[in-house]
């Protein structure tokens, strides 16, 4: 996108140059909010998950520069706002049209970053959950095998290309960058940058973190949101899954 764009005018322009990936984080907070009121039905849960997003210091940092996350966010949004449509609400949504436009978010999310094959499986395991029916699994594959199709001309020469020595040498394996980074500092990083705030507000956050999840599994146990379970089951996956592949890794 970014090759169309940036001839059309002064590519040392930093404005200019950051608009799309601004843009495409707006798209993200305004998406989350639709998408979060219509899994809840409630506007003030909407407003404060689109709050989060628009506050979170690492999201700010990432969907300012001239790469591709904000586009990655909004892509992630949209697929599980998709997903959900499909396999929750299934009855009369299920047309060819939102099918192609959930095969077609699948393979752009290839295409944006290589992180995005977590996506197709965070969902997985949520049709797993929901024991998915045959007609379900067969809908998900066929989307999926259609985007891992059309993701072959980019990823095969890609990783042909890193067949070498050098390879191993990547940032990415450099241990000593990441200090003593674990799950809890990684979740942290969503909120500060630079351990802004220090150990206390960081403790503070942990400490919400969990009583929010202490919150939701004791709605489970009293039974006041059955309906709800699947659906929150989805976000803690979602919420969870990347930063515990990230940690291990």
């Amino acid at each position: 996108l970014m090759r169309f764009y940036l001839p059309l005018y002064d590519k040392l322009n930093p404005f200019f140059a950051r608009a799309p990936a601004v843009g495409f984080a707006l798209m993200s907070v305004v998406t989350l909010y639709y998408f979060a009121l219509h899994l809840f039905h409630s506007r003030r849960i909407a407003a404060i998950a689109s709050f989060f997003l628009a506050i979170s210091g690492i999201s700010l940092i990432a969907t300012t520069e001239v790469r591709s996350y904000g586009m990655f966010v909004f892509l992630t949004i949209l697929s599980f706002y998709l997903f959900y449509e499909l396999f929750y609400e299934k009855e009369g949504i299920r047309t060819g049209w939102r099918v192609a436009v959930y095969a077609a978010v699948t393979t752009a999310l290839f295409y944006t970053h290589l992180t995005a094959v977590l996506i197709p499986a965070i969902q997985g395991l949520t049709l797993l959950y929901l024991k998915a029916h045959r007609a379900d699994w067969k809908l998900w594959f066929s989307t999926h095998i259609i985007a891992g199709l059309l993701w072959l001309p980019w990823i095969v020469p890609a990783a042909m290309s890193k067949l070498e020595p050098g390879t191993a040498g990547g940032w990415f394996f450099d241990d000593g960058l990441f200090g003593s980074a674990n799950l809890l500092t990684l979740i942290g990083s969503g909120f500060f940058v630079n351990n802004v705030g220090g150990n206390f507000i960081n403790t503070l956050v942990f400490i919400g973190i969990i009583i929010g999840f202490i919150s939701l599994f004791n709605i489970f146990l009293r039974g006041e949101a059955p309906d709800k379970k699947p659906v929150i089951i989805m976000l803690i996956l979602w919420g969870l899954m990347p930063i515990v592949a990230s940690s291990l890794l």
